[in-house]
């Protein structure tokens, strides 16, 4: 028995000072964790149909679609020569894009843009081209 304590005496500094260690080293991390980063906007993103816009014929071109926002106009957002234009994970020109929307049918249509402007960044439909 006296043996079991001089050996949990003897090991009993060290778990102090792991124990202090882990602390000093977790207090940091807590109070960095209380102020989160502020949020930046990078994109703004518009989910419609292909059925429900003008699709541009060319890059650069102009997507037009009803905004039924009050009041209820046109409103139009230019496609760049930096856009990018994608169906599923492949990126694709806007006459590829314009042939498969053509092909396949009314497409779930996302559309990003800069945030108040009106460059879209990216142009993308679900599915997989041939």
């Amino acid at each position: 028995m006296v043996q079991t304590f001089t050996r949990l005496s003897a090991i009993f500094p060290r778990v102090a000072a792991i124990a202090l260690l882990a602390t000093a080293f977790a207090a940091p991390q807590a109070l960095a964790q209380a102020k989160p980063a502020p949020i930046k906007l990078l994109e703004d993103a518009i989910e419609t149909s292909t059925d429900a816009v003008i699709l541009p014929s060319s890059q650069p071109g102009r997507l037009t679609f009803r905004n039924c926002g009050e009041p209820c106009n046109m409103r139009a957002l230019e496609l760049t020569s930096e856009s990018k234009i994608f169906v599923g994970g492949t990126e694709v020109s806007i006459a590829d894009f314009n042939a498969f929307v053509n092909r396949t049918g009314p497409q779930f249509l996302m559309v990003f843009v800069q945030p108040n402007r009106t460059a879209i960044t990216r142009l993308m439909v679900y599915g997989r081209m041939q």
